[in-house]
């Protein structure tokens, strides 16, 4: 996985950059991504021009509120807490919805979104956009803006396979944590018949592109379904990535999906049906007919178990003394193995093995040489 350095901070002091600077680059390049590297797609026939080409990855396909839920291949398994609702008797163009932003955790699964989605009756048909947390994606551990389309039943690819970005520095930003940003997907006919993806800050949306109706064969031309969740992508159905803010949500705390609304003249009001299949895991709070919280931590609120699938983090311990060097390799999960001679005075962290900021099996060695005397 990749680990970014302003999510686990490097210690402060001079002496510490120059350690970093030694043992950070090799660290960095020996880093993998979580899955198979990812292909660009080619553009599907009959396709507007694709901008950009897109990339394949794991994506899921939450089952209508109130419908058994089920996971997916053992390759990779799909968890939820939504809400939906359907238009009725009524004919929407879209809908719209406002998402906080944060960066969960992944511990070695494969990624943690947010998003709105529009679906048809058949729940065959999908259009969706958000935020995802996808470093075998994205190369990083932000969170950055994606967009999505089924077709018949059918996975595509993410930002492409179709999508024309209109503004493609927009497709694959980064957003700020802690910020707000409303989602808005709405059906346009004119000129080209098309779904339109629109993304800002809440009242101030800014189009990214569209997908054409032409990808459907044009029977996809309106939404019968709003959905919004929380969504996590995991190696194994002991989920080790959290969601959302990585806590259970309340009716005051947790991560936040508000103001969902349909659009269109004559669309209907929104009152949201939640659904969180797996409870221990992840949870959903409806706290209005438009909104609710969502998240939580998996199957490991602490430090997950050796045998686990779970990875951790490996602590930077390179100049700190034994006692403390053992105290935070041992709260990170793993265990401490000293070599070296001691000395003068309590000996410090010469080298480690693994390198900091990688991420290992909970219960692994970390190997470190101890020096005596001053620290250079």
């Amino acid at each position: 996985m990749t680990i970014d350095a302003a999510a686990h901070p490097r210690p402060s002091g001079t002496r510490r950059i120059r350690r970093v600077l030694l043992v950070g680059l090799a660290a960095l390049l020996a880093m993998i991504g979580y899955q198979a590297p990812v292909t660009a797609s080619p553009p599907q026939a009959g396709a507007a021009t694709t901008q950009p080409a897109g990339l394949y990855a794991p994506k899921g396909r939450p089952q209508a509120a109130g419908a058994p839920q089920s996971l997916a291949s053992a390759a990779t398994q799909f968890f939820y807490a939504q809400g939906a609702d359907t238009r009725g008797s009524s004919h929407p163009t879209g809908a719209q919805a406002t998402l906080t932003v944060h960066r969960p955790a992944l511990r070695g699964d494969y990624h943690s979104l947010a998003e709105l989605a529009v679906r048809s009756a058949d729940l065959q048909d999908i259009v969706e956009v958000g935020w995802a947390v996808k470093p075998g994606l994205f190369g990083d551990t932000q969170p950055r803006v994606f967009v999505y389309h089924w077709v018949n039943g059918g996975e595509t690819c993410y930002n492409g396979c179709g999508f024309v970005a209109t503004n493609p520095a927009l497709l694959g930003s980064v957003l700020p944590v802690g910020s707000q940003r409303q989602v808005v997907i709405n059906h346009v006919v004119a000129g080209t018949d098309r779904w339109t993806i629109s993304i800002g800050p809440p009242g101030a949306v800014q189009q990214i592109g569209y997908f054409p109706d032409s990808l459907w064969g044009s029977t996809f031309t309106e939404p019968d379904r709003v959905q919004v969740f929380g969504e996590v992508a995991a190696v194994s159905s002991q989920p080790c990535a959290r969601m959302g803010t990585g806590g259970f949500p309340t009716a005051t705390s947790g991560a936040r999906i508000y103001a969902v609304s349909f659009l269109g003249p004559g669309a209907p009001a929104v009152n949201l049906a939640t659904q969180a299949p797996t409870p221990a895991f992840y949870g959903v709070v409806r706290t209005s007919a438009t909104s609710l919280r969502y998240g939580g931590p998996g199957a490991y609120p602490g430090v997950p178990p050796p045998g686990s699938a779970c990875k951790v983090v490996v602590p930077y311990v390179l100049n700190d003394s034994r006692t403390v060097a053992d105290l935070r390799v041992r709260q990170a999960g793993l265990v401490p193995v000293f070599t070296g001679a001691g000395g003068p005075g309590e000996p410090w962290v010469d080298s480690q093995s693994p390198a900091p900021f990688t991420e290992a099996a909970p219960g692994s060695e970390v190997r470190m040489h101890l020096r005596s005397g001053p620290i250079p």
